[in-house]
């Protein structure tokens, strides 16, 4: 059973971006699809320029878990940013198959 205690973020995009954690912490989508995903919905993303932006800085920090499930149709090499707020995010190198956290200071 999921339960939102103690979450700072949780962005299950049934229907938008908004955070169920209760803490204000919603995204804007830019470009992307909401279509449907292996357990309910999810987003699509051209690989260009579509985003989801978060209100605010991502809620990360010492101590904290990031889970997030993704595919690709196709995958360059490179830095590709998965999810971003103002001065912080989520960023995966194909290059070398990594999963970051980042936060400008």
């Amino acid at each position: 059973m999921l339960t939102t205690r103690n979450m700072k973020l949780y962005l299950p995009f049934e229907r938008n971006a908004n955070d169920f954690s209760g803490n204000g912490n919603n995204g804007t989508v830019s470009g992307a699809s909401l279509v449907d995903g292996k357990f309910g919905k999810c987003y699509s993303f051209d690989g260009v320029d579509d985003r989801i932006v978060l209100d605010g800085v991502l809620p990360c920090g010492a101590g904290s878990t990031i889970a997030l499930w993704m595919t690709f149709d196709e995958m360059t090499s490179g830095i590709h940013y998965i999810l971003g707020a103002t001065g912080s995010g989520i960023r995966y190198d194909a290059t070398d198959n990594t999963l970051l956290y980042y936060q400008y200071q």
